[in-house]
């Protein structure tokens, strides 16, 4: 049996076997982790990883490299984020070319952070998808999957993991060689990569369609599901599925219908299984929940 690996081998292991060609941030609990196992597990000619200034420097590095044709990624913690956040609001209208991975970290009980920032408003309001992983094994699943999703629907995707899922431990799954598909060079569309007043009409609309359709995408997720038959519910988001896995010994008793949660916006529709439990409570990482 192979030895148990970390979450943030597991986020490493995705992006580099997606393809990823850049690695851009600012140093910060809990996604340093990620980027040192990053530099640990590829060589610069197959990753180039880049500590910046701020994480607004940071962002602009990640799309424009999105943009000439690499995939890159954006590694930042919960609070840097918010410097991001101006470009983050055009480049959502904009699109990205090649993959664009944003991996934010937050960190529940402020462990390593000035405060318990959470990140998913920010999804909500730059109006981009996002994935949460609900275990170490699913984190490799996600970062790969984001990239395909970034590519296909020509959006930035946000990965919000937690101090806990980069810190956890799991028996890592078999090694994968994945050729990934090389992402089209630059395309000069003028009016699509610098959003001005006489196109933000259009470019907002036209993201509101891209969301439409991935949250048809999202319906049928394996990043959600639900386990279990009972009159009483629990909707586990993120990295709170593993830990009530854990609380509950590895299986869902009778009694109980578990939903596990691991696309947060657009949300899936889960309106059926929500109605045939009499009871549903929501666990999930978040404020004062201890990471």
């Amino acid at each position: 049996m192979k030895d148990p690996v970390p979450g943030a081998y597991a986020l490493a292991r995705g992006a580099i076997e997606a393809g990823v060609s850049l690695v851009t941030g600012y140093p910060g609990v809990p996604t340093t982790a990620v980027v040192n196992k990053i530099l640990a597990l590829s060589s610069p000619d197959e990753v180039q990883v880049e500590w910046t200034s701020n994480e607004k420097v940071a962002i602009e590095m990640a799309f424009g490299a999105s943009l000439g044709g690499m995939r890159s990624l954006l590694c930042v913690k919960s609070v840097g984020l918010n410097v991001a956040l101006d470009p983050l609001m055009a480049l959502n209208l904009s699109g990205c070319n090649a993959g664009l991975v944003i991996l934010v970290g937050d960190d529940p009980g402020g462990w390593g952070s000035q405060n318990e920032q959470d990140s998913r408003t920010l999804a909500l309001a730059a109006e981009i998808p996002l994935l949460e992983p609900t275990s170490v094994s699913d984190a490799r699943a996600a970062v790969r999957q984001a990239f395909q999703l970034s590519e296909e629907t020509g959006l930035p995707i946000i990965v919000r993991v937690t101090r806990a899922l980069v810190l956890a431990q799991e028996v890592e799954l078999a090694e994968e060689e994945i050729q990934a598909a090389l992402p089209s060079s630059f395309q000069r569309e003028f009016m699509r990569w610098v959003v001005l007043p006489i196109n933000v009409v259009p470019r907002h609309l036209h993201l509101l369609q891209r969301l439409d359709a991935v949250q048809a995408r999202f319906e049928d997720s394996p990043f959600n599901g639900v386990e279990g038959y009972g009159s009483r519910g629990v909707i586990a988001a993120g990295f709170a599925y593993q830990k009530l896995l854990n609380l509950l010994g590895g299986t869902v008793p009778p009694g109980l219908r578990v939903l596990r949660l691991g696309t947060f916006h657009p949300l899936p529709g889960w309106d059926s299984a929500a109605q045939q439990v009499q009871e549903l409570l929501v666990s999930e990482p978040g404020r004062n929940h201890p990471s």
